[in-house]
């Protein structure tokens, strides 16, 4: 049973997170999709870019794990017909997959990607995607709603996630 964590709709109601996952390898594939399947995901996973855009104009999704060594259509490519796809679709996070990176991704336009991790992608890594991909849409409803222990996860991974920002910023202060 997957755990209902991320609040859709007004009240307080909840829904899983809708993900695609692409990405050719079949073995990271099913992986990957099964880590984010236990962090609260609704993950549809394919193989290759084309997929990915079809996928995509019937099911768009909130967020979108993108391969950029893919054969044929490479992950940057998909990524730029992803920003062209109308709303909702264009407007998915868009996080890079690659073997070969951790914190960019070289050879895509400033801001294509909203982030990118190297693989293989931890569930914490996956988990701290997901819920900043999703934290403007979390509510006090569904947050008081969650379990103790899930509460206190939520809370301690929010302040990681500010501490590691607060880091960023002072390591760019002291850069520039």
């Amino acid at each position: 049973m997957r755990e209902r964590i991320v609040p859709d709709r007004p009240g307080g109601e909840t829904s899983l997170v809708p993900v695609l996952l692409v990405e050719d390898s079949p073995a990271a594939r099913i992986l990957t999709a099964a880590l984010l399947r236990r962090i609260g995901c609704d993950v549809e996973a394919v193989g290759d870019g084309e997929s990915a855009l079809r996928t995509l104009d019937a099911r768009p999704a909130r967020i979108v794990f993108l391969d950029i060594g893919l054969p044929g259509l490479d992950g940057i490519e998909t990524a730029k017909r992803i920003r062209q796809l109308p709303p909702p679709a264009c407007n998915a996070t868009l996080v890079a997959l690659s073997g070969y990176v951790d914190g960019g991704v070289p050879d895509a336009p400033s801001g294509l990607f909203d982030g990118s991790l190297a693989k293989p992608a931890t569930r914490n890594r996956l988990a701290r995607v997901v819920a900043a991909a999703t934290a403007s849409s979390r509510s006090v409803a569904a947050a008081v709603a969650l379990p103790d222990d899930q509460w206190q996860a939520l809370a301690k991974l929010a302040v990681r996630e500010m501490r590691a920002i607060s880091m960023q910023l002072v390591e760019a202060r002291h850069a520039g």
